[in-house]
């Protein structure tokens, strides 16, 4: 049996009213008593019921329709943007017109948390985020895990709300489709964003870290295009450390950057690298700031300059992407992941800055907070507050160490160590602290 035919809209216009701030026209509907009227407002049409049966009754009901519609057009838009359609706009004004403003890697970390929260708002207006919504999506993310089956922390659900918030803020400000932002859920109690920092490593662990990189690219049989990256990134590691390099810093060095350079240290003189980096700082006044690498990171460049005698000045320095590489080499050494205070905790290429610092702050004979705080390009309360994440014990050790518990009951001359005790003293905490 055929289908039967579909109902046949049939309009009769009656009447057109010219508000002055748009037509209103009267129609008669499928031949039903009530009159009907239509308008076009913020690129669509909407309809309403006026309840009159005559042109004359539903001439002063339309207009008043219209006006009380158009009064509520200034404040809410009518037929909505959908929330991904405008996310889609935000992320190509940030490509077109944010771009030097802002680093790439953060438009890439915008795009990267599209992309997980994409889902939640799945049919949903901009103009239906308000208060309670992104409280819901705050606690339904909760809810879920990571790609390591880990619970979400805190950090990354404000990350969320605060994605969510530059999104708004660009529909109120650029195509000023909204007229105000909604009051963002709060972070505290279980919801408290608590410091925590990207794990680091111990002065083993980094040796035990590079001795492996070294094996993997000595391995037999690698072809040729593996050698190299492995040769790479056991450069990137050493380097990242020893001058305490932010991921994108150390990706921004150019050969024209680098210069070798002598110190003097203690009397003695050693062997630097300064290198220019575009950091997190430098960025914000379009200007490099100096890096000086220690130690192995001397030995790494000699090694790259070495084997690329034939480099451009403008070159890069690293010319691999090692964001596998490294999660590789920290799986191969099981040192990928930690327990920090009951959770799982996952290292990756920030790890190396804070590393370096803290193994600065634990191994340096005079471990001066501010000169390692301008060496690392920050300052002395992040370094306390982020960076240094060496145990408490090891001060408390210290500070236990100054001052020994006498045999006997000592007089006021032997309550305080001479300055030869003192210096005794010392010279058995840095040998100690080599040994480690």
């Amino acid at each position: 049996m055929a289908d039967a035919p579909k109902r046949q809209q049939r309009t009769e216009r009656l009447g057109v009213i010219d508000t002055g701030l748009g037509r209103v026209y009267i129609e008669r509907r499928n031949g039903a008593a009530n009159l009907y009227a239509r308008a076009h407002i913020q690129g669509g049409y909407k309809l309403h019921n006026t309840g009159k049966t005559t042109l004359r009754d539903a001439r002063p009901e339309a207009g008043a329709w219209f006006m009380a519609l158009y009064k509520e057009s200034q404040t809410k838009h009518l037929h909505g943007h959908r929330f991904a359609d405008v996310t889609t706009d935000f992320l190509t004004w940030l490509d077109s017109t944010k771009r030097g403003e802002i680093s790439d890697g953060q438009i890439r970390n915008y795009r990267q948390k599209w992309s997980v929260l994409k889902p939640h708002f799945d049919g949903i207006n901009i103009e239906d985020v308000d208060h309670e919504f992104l409280v819901r999506l705050r606690d339904a993310r909760a809810k879920e895990t990571t790609k390591d089956d880990t619970p979400i922390t805190n950090a990354t659900l404000r990350k969320d709300i605060l994605f969510c918030a530059a999104v708004l803020r660009y529909a109120m400000q650029v195509p000023k489709i909204l007229s105000n932002l909604p009051t963002l859920p709060s972070f505290r109690g279980t919801f408290t964003v608590a410091a925590n920092p990207t794990p680091y490593l111990t002065l083993r662990q980094y040796n035990d870290l590079w001795m492996l990189a070294k094996t993997r690219m000595n391995e037999a049989g690698l072809n040729p295009r593996v050698a190299r990256q492995r040769e790479e990134l056991l450069c990137y590691v050493m380097i990242s450390v020893c001058a305490a390099l932010r991921p994108g810093e150390a990706e921004s060095i150019r050969w024209m950057d680098c210069e070798k350079v002598t110190l003097r240290s203690g009397g003695e003189k050693m062997d630097a690298i300064k290198f220019s980096v575009f950091g997190k700082h430098g960025k914000r006044k379009n200007v490099r700031e100096p890096a000086y690498g220690l130690y192995h990171a001397v030995e790494a460049f000699d090694h790259l300059k070495k084997q690329r005698a034939d480099a451009k000045p403008e070159d890069r320095l690293f010319t691999e992407k090692h964001h596998d590489g490294i999660r590789k080499l920290l799986d191969a050494a099981n040192l990928r992941t930690v327990v920090i205070n009951g959770r799982v905790e996952t290292r990756d290429a920030k790890s190396f800055r804070h590393t370096g610092i803290s193994l600065w702050m634990k191994l340096s004979a005079n471990a001066n907070i501010e000169d390692i705080a301008k060496w690392a390009r920050t300052s002395p309360e992040m370094i306390r507050r982020w960076y240094d994440q060496n145990p408490h014990e090891e001060a408390v050790e210290r500070i236990a160490a100054f001052r020994q518990r006498p045999k006997s009951k000592p007089s006021e001359a032997d309550a305080m160590p001479t300055a030869a005790d003192i210096d005794a003293m010392e010279a058995e905490m840095d040998a100690a602290a080599a040994e480690q």
